[in-house]
């Protein structure tokens, strides 16, 4: 090879989609609004060292394995001179549109994704997604790569409700009556979650 460029690889993407009110504190996240869906998207940067140990400036470009939801900055970086550094950061972007891939009916439908993937459910963590990606930093003058891999795990939090009925019995006018249902998170997989209430035609429907 023409020259080193040493690289500290990047820490696993162990990720959980925040709340709405509080990033995760695993990674750097940030949020951001994509213009097409009014959906939110959260971006964990992991940083690396690219070092030219030669005495000659190496021309090389870098490639990621799947662009759709991994991104490099700086992307245009083809030099660098003898004994310089750079910083390179590798973004995962967790996007709703992202986690909808590994719903177990979509996931079924893909066999070409089902054969990267190594899935798992577990009391603590629910169910883990993991699966590997890699950056390739190709050298020009003498058409050599060096791989640097890239794990991802995606954790699905398990949600479970001590009651599957609310019953009131028998009510009166004016009068006020209040049930209480325990809704718990076995995993330590942080999870946003939502109400909704359904009225009686909704059900009557989706029983039909």
């Amino acid at each position: 090879m023409l020259g080193d460029i040493l690289s500290l690889q990047p820490n696993l993407y162990n990720c959980t989609l925040p709340s709405s009110k509080k990033s995760s504190s695993r990674a750097s996240a940030k949020s951001t609004t994509l213009s097409n869906r009014n959906r939110r998207e959260i971006i964990y940067t992991r940083t690396l060292n690219l070092l030219n140990t030669r005495q000659c400036t190496i021309p090389f470009e870098l490639a990621i394995s799947d662009s759709s939801f991994l991104s490099i900055q700086p992307s245009t970086l083809t030099s660098l001179t003898s004994q310089s550094k750079v910083n390179v950061q590798c973004n995962f972007h967790l996007s709703s549109d992202f986690i909808e891939r590994f719903r177990s009916t979509n996931l079924n439908k893909n066999e070409s994704l089902l054969s990267k993937i190594e899935e798992t459910i577990t009391i603590e963590h629910g169910r883990r997604i993991h699966w590997h990606e890699q950056l390739a930093i190709k050298f020009k003058q003498n058409e050599m790569e060096q791989i640097i891999p890239i794990d991802i795990r995606l954790y699905f939090p398990i949600l479970t409700v001590n009651c599957d009925r609310i019953d009131f019995g028998t009510c009166f006018l004016e009068q006020t009556r209040q049930k209480e249902l325990i809704l718990k998170n076995l995993t330590c997989s942080s999870s946003a979650w939502s109400i909704r209430k359904d009225d009686d035609n909704n059900l009557n429907k989706n029983k039909q």
